[in-house]
């Protein structure tokens, strides 16, 4: 007997039919069990079947349009191809102080890091420009 592991973009349903949450997993099935057993409450869910980048930006796109109630973070601009940013070794007391952080402005930690690195890469963009005009 095999499970099918759907990956994808999903929407929490309120009893209206209204999306009360947004999100995205490589296991859909799974994510709706933990969500099922959170303070979240939704009467049903429905899936786009997709993954990589697509997956992330349909997110986005979907968090903006309908502003869920349970999502903590509302992306000002959907995500551009190849700005994909991934941290793969944080040291364990960075993480938690990233985590500490995002806790206190109220938002999801991976959130919260997209941010600090896009202020970052402004800031970076902005001296560069400075400095190409000193020339």
């Amino acid at each position: 007997m095999s499970i099918n592991i759907i990956s994808g973009v999903y929407r929490l349903l309120g009893s209206s039919g209204d999306v009360v949450y947004i999100g995205m997993s490589k296991d859909i099935s799974k994510r709706i069990a933990v969500h099922s057993n959170s303070d979240k409450e939704f009467e049903s869910y429905d899936y786009i079947q997709c993954d990589g980048f697509e997956m992330k930006k349909l997110e986005a796109e979907l968090i903006q349009k309908h502003e869920p109630k349970y999502n903590k973070f509302i992306p000002r601009k959907v995500p551009a191809e190849g700005r994909t940013i991934r941290l793969r070794s944080v040291e364990k007391n960075v993480s938690n102080l990233l985590s500490d952080a995002a806790d206190r402005v109220g938002m999801k930690k991976h959130a919260f890091i997209y941010q600090l690195l896009e202020k970052a890469a402004g800031k970076e963009y902005a001296l560069q420009q400075i400095a190409s005009s000193k020339e």
